[in-house]
């Protein structure tokens, strides 16, 4: 990387908001956040109402979002922010570190416990730079996208499992539950297809029919069955076809140009 390059990259200012119902963390954090070069603090909420209002007033590049707060808490704000397209990058700053497997649901760029010291917040604020930064190539290339962490985690009994998204071959509905096949294992979730479909939205996932979502990086061929209805063929994590229903049939057709 050239001179100049370093010296854009430094000059790019992240707008951040820092959001605790604590005053006193807040202007800690505030304080912290000032002496970080190319970091501008843009406002500070106390609640989560209050946080949407200074999210739609100042459109952060990330929130500094504590958890316990009351009313709403920083997980339930940060999920409602994770529906909004072009949203904020979230870091968590907390005492607790119970959340940490929930914010990797909601594709936290950080999890930082309190109390936090200058160079921990410096090591976030470096990660949302590079997210952002990846965020900003991949819209050049496709036009949208949100960077995430590549892992689906997924819950069970036993507590949660870290899922490679390359891993995932397909994930279907079967007897009133939802399995995740990868090349290896098959999970059970309590996720809904629906669900599963919104958090994969940045990989090639294709619902395939009312009840199946592919991935078609797995997919191998694609039959004609006749009567123009259509089948997906995958190798992984055996020989199977999926049917394609007709109404996503022509879609498939666009996306693959076949």
């Amino acid at each position: 990387m050239s001179p100049g390059t370093q010296e854009s990259v430094k000059l790019e200012t992240i707008r951040a908001v820092v959001v605790d119902d604590e005053p006193t963390a807040r202007e800690y954090l505030k304080l912290v956040l000032g002496r970080i070069e190319g970091v501008e603090v843009a406002g500070e909420a106390g609640a989560a109402a209050e946080c949407l209002a200074v999210v739609a007033a100042q459109r952060p590049d990330v929130l500094f979002l504590d958890i316990n707060m009351p009313g709403e808490n920083g997980m339930e704000l940060a999920q409602d922010l994770a529906r909004v397209s072009g949203g904020p990058q979230i870091v968590f700053v907390t005492g607790y570190d119970e959340y940490a497997v929930p914010a990797f649901e909601v594709a936290a760029a950080d999890y930082v416990m309190k109390p936090c010291s200058q160079e921990r917040v410096e090591q976030a604020i470096a990660r949302v730079r590079e997210r952002l930064r990846h965020n900003g190539a991949a819209n050049g290339a496709s036009g949208g996208g949100t960077q995430v962490l590549g892992k689906l985690v997924i819950r069970d009994r036993e507590g949660a499992k870290l899922v490679p998204v390359e891993d995932i071959c397909y994930i279907e509905t079967s007897r009133r539950r939802v399995l995740i096949h990868t090349t290896r294992h098959s999970y059970a979730t309590y996720l809904t297809l629906a669900e599963l479909e919104q958090k994969l939205r940045d990989y090639r996932f294709f619902r395939a029919n009312e009840g199946c979502l592919v991935n078609l990086d797995k997919v191998r061929e694609v039959s004609h069955a006749g009567q123009r209805t259509y089948e997906l063929f995958i190798t992984e994590p055996r020989e199977h076809y999926i049917p394609l229903s007709r109404s996503r049939a022509h879609e498939l057709r666009e996306l693959l140009d076949f």
